[in-house]
Order: C-alpha cells, then sequence, then structure tokens
C-alpha cells in the first residue's frame, strides 16, 4: 500500500511599503502685554502639537540705539535673537525679535528683560509644524522716514512661513500690508507680530506695514521680518505580510 503524503508549505512574504508625512506648519496660539518698566511680564499657553516653535517681539521707543534688551525667556527658557533693528531718528523705535523651538506646553510666562525702564510693548505667538533646528532667513529694514515700508525676504525652504513686527514713531498707526495676512497679538501697537497664515514659495518674498498717514519729518519707521521653515518630512516603512499554502 503506498501512502500519499501531502505536505502544506507556508511562504511569509513582506512588503516594505514606504509612506511619507509631510508635516505644515500651522499657527497655534497667541498673547501679548506693555507697561512701562524694565521688565515685563505676561502668560502666553502653548499648545500639545508637535514641532513647536515660539516667536516674540519687542519694541519701545528710543532713538539713542543702544542695545537695552537683556533678554527674553518663555517659561526660564532663554530664546534667540533673530534681529533687532535700533534706529537713531528723534521719535524712533526699536524693535526686536527672538525665537525658541520647542516651547514647553501649557501655560508660562514670557518675561522681557531690559537694562533700563521702557515702555515695552510685546507680542509672543506659538506654531506647530515647525522645523526644530537651524536659524530663520531673516531681513530687516530701518530708519525709513516713509508712510509705508517694505522688505525683501529671501525664503530657502519652499513652504516657509513669513513673521514680522514693526516700530514706528506715530505712536503704533501701521497696519499689516503685502505679505501678510494675520495679526498675532493684537493688545499692543508697537512691536505687534504679522504672519502670511500660509505657505510661501521660495525665493523673494515681500512685506510691508503701512501708514494711515505719511510720518512727520522726526518720525521713523523700522520693520523685521522672518521666514522659517516647516519640519522634515518623516518617511515611515510600514511592513505587510501575506501568506501562501
Amino acid at each position: 500500500m503506498k501512502r500519499l503524503l501531502l505536505i502544506s508549505v507556508f511562504a511569509f512574504v513582506f512588503f516594505a511599503a514606504p509612506v511619507t508625512h509631510a508635516d505644515s506648519i500651522a499657527f497655534d496660539n497667541a498673547s501679548s502685554s506693555n507697561a512701562t518698566a524694565s521688565s515685563l511680564t505676561y502668560s502666553l499657553t502653548v499648545g500639545s502639537g508637535s514641532n513647536r516653535m515660539l516667536w516674540t517681539s519687542v519694541a519701545f521707543l528710543d532713538n539713542s540705539g543702544t542695545d537695552f534688551v537683556t533678554g527674553i525667556t518663555y517659561n526660564g527658557t532663554a530664546m534667540t535673537r533673530s534681529a533687532s533693528v535700533r534706529p537713531t531718528f528723534t521719535n524712533a523705535y526699536q524693535c526686536y525679535l527672538y525665537y525658541l523651538f520647542a516651547p514647553s506646553t501649557g501655560a508660562n510666562n514670557v518675561v522681557v528683560s531690559l537694562s533700563g525702564s521702557k515702555t515695552i510693548y510685546s507680542s509672543s505667538a506659538a506654531y506647530t509644524g515647525a522645523a526644530q533646528s537651524g536659524a530663520p532667513d531673516f531681513s530687516t529694514h530701518s530708519q525709513a522716514n516713509v508712510a509705508n515700508i517694505s522688505t525683501s525676504t529671501n525664503v530657502t525652504t519652499a513652504n516657509s512661513w513669513l513673521i514680522s513686527t514693526f516700530g514706528d514713531g506715530q505712536n503704533g498707526t501701521a497696519t499689516k500690508g503685502t505679505g501678510l495676512s494675520a495679526t498675532r497679538g493684537p493688545g499692543v501697537f508697537e512691536g505687534v507680530l504679522a504672519d502670511s497664515n500660509a505657505a510661501v514659495s521660495a525665493g523673494a518674498n515681500t512685506t510691508q506695514w503701512v501708514n494711515a498717514t505719511s510720518p512727520t519729518a522726526d518720525a521713523d519707521f523700522c520693520m523685521i521680518t522672518a521666514a522659517f521653515a516647516p519640519a522634515p518630512a518623516v518617511t515611515n516603512v510600514l511592513f505587510q505580510n501575506n501568506f501562501i499554502w
């Protein structure tokens, strides 16, 4: 008698399927305050999103050209200066822009410290989906006695966002113009932040602040614009197994 032996063969086939997830920048929250003092403290709540970034602006009247800002912290962590503009016109505002990667989540204090007492105006805006390394591109324009001031920022990474602040000698009458779509921290006038509220193309991008009237002969207008990049795309590999009998 012959027996037929049937053997079942199991074959496992694995397929690796790469899936790329592109991150994009999004606005999270903003806050602002002002006071006449050598230090200004106010609270900002940062959400729990990934790839967080914080921007803080400062502006105050001073025509000496002296660098008065000794530091800015968020929840005790020092922020990094992106740029400053310190004109020497009679009615000139200094303006500063700082940033911080991965700010702490929750409600924490922004603390602006100066070496002397000034009427400080400051705004802070938090974002998600931002790159966590590399110095932002920035461009400044200072000592311009004009109604409308603009600057061109050379964006190196596509899908970056633009953020901008200003200081002028007309008591903060400027409003956002070309290239700026959303105001962040509307509780202040000088030093308010505005951003593109959308991704911009790589290359030259113009931003503008607009005054309703021309400044007086002794007034000055300054601005800072920075570009910050989105977090790099992440590729995950998903494995799928098939069974062959």
